[in-house]
């Protein structure tokens, strides 16, 4: 009897002791797998982290610098950001003229009457325009532009109708701020060529040039003044969106005189309203206004 207990034990230690060895082995790899997961999870905590970083380093970078990009086109255009855009854009035109006043063979005529040779500037200018996006629909915007001599000497004009006034001075020609809206036009403040002019230039074959209808039409009074083709300054107006191809324009310009017959300087302004010297007795006003509506097609 005891000899028969003895393998029966044996057997079932020998049993145990296998099932204790093949849980220690199932054991050490549950352990290991455990092992492997924690540095899967430590490491994508560690790519999460290193994405968030960089993700704020970027936003960084987008806050404090916004980005200056060329926009794709033909103009010199910069993209500030997302929001902005500032243009540089100009016009230059140099010319040989011969000309005469047509007075060469008139009898009396004293002088050089003939003709006249010269190299003139025209109108050639340079200027920055941008605007700023508020919304989806509105933006603020901002023009200055001055006329450039390339070919005469820049300062006061001698012989200008007004010797105060100096064309290349900064800002001598359409300059102005305000807010535009694709819905519902736009309203600006500066100083501009009247909308009567404005409407009336795409009709000069000879624009920007000594054969300007400037120079044979546009003013009453036969003289320097050209009050039908104009540029007022501290002026207001308002400039409506096309609606096919129609559009409407008005134009307030104040002033700014306390003199009771208008013979002053505008208030703020070194150049008479009249165009001619001071007193400015000849073609002085008060207030001017101009509105214009146009038509285009093709």
């Amino acid at each position: 009897m005891i000899f028969r207990k003895k393998p029966i034990a044996a057997a079932c230690l020998l049993a145990l002791a296998a099932a204790n060895s093949a849980y220690a082995q199932q054991a050490s790899n549950v352990d290991a797998r455990i092992q492997a997961l924690q540095q899967e999870i430590e490491a994508l905590k560690a790519e999460i982290g290193n994405k968030a970083d960089l993700s704020q380093v970027k936003q960084q970078v987008a806050d404090s610098s916004p980005g200056i990009s060329m926009k794709p086109g033909k103009d010199l255009v910069f993209k500030l950001g997302d929001k902005s855009e500032v243009q540089l854009y100009g016009h230059v035109d140099l010319s040989y003229d011969d000309q005469t006043n047509g007075l060469g063979h008139n009898a009396g005529a004293v002088g050089g009457n003939g003709y006249v040779s010269d190299v003139s500037s025209n109108l050639s200018f340079f200027g920055v325009r941008g605007d700023r996006l508020l919304n989806d629909d509105l933006k603020g915007v901002f023009q200055f532009e001055t006329e450039v001599f390339y070919s005469a000497t820049p300062g006061t004009s001698d012989n200008a109708a007004d010797t105060t006034a100096q064309k290349t001075g900064l800002g001598s020609r359409n300059s102005y701020i305000g807010l535009q809206s694709a819905t519902f036009g736009a309203v600006k403040l500066g100083k501009t060529d009247t909308p009567y002019k404005s409407s009336t230039a795409k009709m000069d074959p000879f624009a920007s040039s000594v054969a300007d209808y400037n120079s044979i039409m546009g003013n009453t009074g036969g003289d320097t003044r050209a009050e039908f083709d104009v540029r007022l300054p501290h002026s207001i107006w308002y400039e409506s969106p096309k609606w096919s191809g129609l559009s409407f324009n008005a134009l307030l310009s104040p002033g700014q005189n306390r003199s009771g017959d208008n013979e002053g300087y505008a208030l703020g302004e070194p150049d008479c309203a009249g165009g001619n010297n001071a007193p400015c007795t000849d073609g002085a006003y008060n207030t001017a206004y101009s509105t214009s509506v146009s038509y285009e097609a093709g």
